[in-house]
């Protein structure tokens, strides 16, 4: 997180199973990555911006490429609150015993 707490990030890597048509399967990233990020405001009540980006490993599929959002939650309000806990009932973002690890910036190695 940086700027004292206020902003995070969220990252997810998916596994395209080459079954999925590519714009279903590209939707359905953009709606988790926007839910993983709504859940985790509503876990983390003090956030004003929340940046995620999802991708799919080059390796496996180039052309699906990234994507990104930034959610900007200063005015979150009860039905924000509502509408990420009713979308997170089929992924249960932040709700399983594995809860995400908060770093500031400074705290990873150094390259």
């Amino acid at each position: 997180m940086l700027e004292n707490n206020s902003t995070a990030f969220v990252f997810i890597v998916v596994l395209y199973d080459n079954k999925s048509e590519e714009q279903s399967f590209r939707e359905s990233l953009r709606n988790m990555l926007d839910v993983a990020c709504g859940c985790l405001k509503n876990k983390i009540s003090t956030l004003e911006k929340i940046v995620g980006l999802a991708f799919i490993p080059d390796e496996l599929h180039f052309s699906l490429g990234e994507d990104f959002i930034l959610l900007k939650c200063e005015n979150w309000n009860e039905n924000d609150i509502k509408y990420y806990e009713d979308q997170n009932q089929h992924y249960r973002f932040w709700k399983q015993k594995i809860q995400p690890q908060i770093k500031n910036y400074d705290e990873f190695p150094k390259a």
